[in-house]
């Protein structure tokens, strides 16, 4: 899979609100594959993976990268 640019930013990606009103930052490589890394507004941490740009389910939901 290419490289999405429009998907990445100084810190990586980052992931919409959606409907749990935090977001998170993460990492990932040239196929999209990764991880979030950190958590804004999280009553509880926790990580995302990311499978080929898609944010996969943790805690019982999942978000949306940034476009």
């Amino acid at each position: 899979m290419k490289l999405k640019y429009h998907l990445l930013n100084e810190f990586g990606v980052n992931t919409s609100k959606d409907q749990t009103e935090h977001s998170h930052n993460g990492e990932v490589d040239a196929d999209g594959d990764g991880k979030t890394t950190t958590c804004e507004s999280c009553s509880e941490e926790h990580v995302h993976k990311i499978f080929q740009w898609l944010v996969q389910p943790a805690e019982g939901h999942t978000h949306n990268l940034k476009e």
